[in-house]
């Protein structure tokens, strides 16, 4: 059976807020792991009736202007290193340049911020899994009265499934407003974290076998891996908890009152993420804990067999030392049956001691 690996989330380079050391308030720069990369813009515009889709959009045109009524636009992002584009964005739909500076900084800590015409919000979402190995991205979001943008900090796509229902006409999203459209959205990004769980889950479950039955020389280093990942992975939920927590309070402009249960939801699987994740580490530390005191039992087993042994052998070694001294007049020396009476005492006084031991269960 193949032993189960963790491995080690990926984690960028550390970005430095010090970059921004000195500048104003509401300074456009990008603070992140460097890219060269184009950002890709897309554009889905729909209702009940109408859906158009630009996979390309270069706001070379005012896209806040072209929105008719009764219908909904959403702009994704994936990349948010080009500072001009942010701009752009910026002019077109009138954000605050609060909002275009939080956005940028991937160092942000998750918040929401209810402006006059928009609420924003920033938060940290996983990708790229594959089996227990992700990564974290910033994302975030803008949402106005009838427009949600979504700026994604890697080229990892969570959303495509939300493209199809929106092509194919499926479910309710094309009856619904903005606002549903962002519940959406942010139900995939906790998915994301339900199907993390589902592997450790079963990565657990491997680890605990292992324990049990067959413990390798590097178990105890991919349980602590697999502690570490947890801790990470937590702490990216726990303002997730948070983010969603605000938004369900109600009184904001931008969220429809009919639709706080939608949010409320989400909270409650956020809730369930950060007890699966506080579970996990339990067990984690449970498993520790056995493998430890599998190991302690074991050297326990070891030198306890050790003992025996060196305890047989004092006596051996105590008559042994008699006869090899050097004494002038040894009687017993002269007597014919000498050697083997020597080995009989020997061999009885190791039998008598390993009965004796394993009477007491000693081994």
């Amino acid at each position: 059976m193949k032993k189960p690996t963790v491995k080690k989330p990926k984690r960028a380079r550390k970005a430095k807020r010090s970059v921004k050391t000195g500048t104003a308030p509401g300074s456009l720069i990008y603070v992140g792991e460097q890219k060269v990369e184009r950002v890709k813009a897309q554009l889905i515009r729909y209702n009940e009736d109408d859906f158009e889709e630009d996979r390309d959009l270069s706001f070379d045109k005012p896209v806040a202007n072209m929105l008719r009524d009764s219908h909904v636009q959403w702009i994704n992002l994936h990349g948010i290193h080009d500072v001009d584009l942010i701009q752009r964005i910026g002019a077109n739909f009138d954000i605050d340049k609060l909002i275009l500076e939080d956005l940028l900084d991937t160092t942000q800590r998750p918040k929401v911020e209810e402006f006059p015409n928009c609420l924003f919000f920033t938060l940290k979402s996983i990708v790229d899994i594959e089996g227990t190995d992700f990564q974290i991205e910033q994302i975030s979001f803008i949402l106005t009265e009838n427009s949600v943008i979504s700026l994604q900090e890697k080229p990892a796509d969570i959303f495509e499934n939300i493209r199809e229902r929106l092509r194919n006409k499926a479910g309710l999203v094309r009856l619904r407003t903005a606002d549903y459209l962002l519940f959406l959205l942010l139900d995939a990004v906790i998915d994301q974290y339900f199907v993390i769980l589902d592997e450790y889950d079963s990565l657990l479950e491997e680890l605990q076998e292992e324990i049990v039955t067959r413990p390798q020389d590097d178990t105890l280093v991919r349980t602590e891996k697999l502690k570490r990942s947890l801790v990470l992975l937590r702490k990216s939920v726990n303002p997730l908890k948070d983010t969603v927590s605000l938004m369900n309070h109600g009184n904001m402009r931008f969220l429809n009152d009919d639709f706080l249960k939608y949010y409320s939801d989400l909270k409650d699987s956020a809730l369930e993420v950060i007890e699966s994740v506080d579970a996990y580490r339990q067990m984690v530390e449970a498993l520790e804990n056995l493998y430890l005191s599998q190991l302690s039992q074991k050297n326990n087993d070891t030198m306890q067999v050790l003992t025996v042994i060196a305890t047989i052998f004092i006596p051996l070694t105590f008559v042994a030392g008699i006869y090899g001294m050097n004494f002038e007049y040894m009687p017993e020396l002269q007597w014919k049956y000498s050697y083997p009476v020597f080995w009989g005492i020997m061999i009885i006084v190791t039998a008598i001691m390993i009965r004796y031991f394993r009477r007491k269960g000693w081994f």
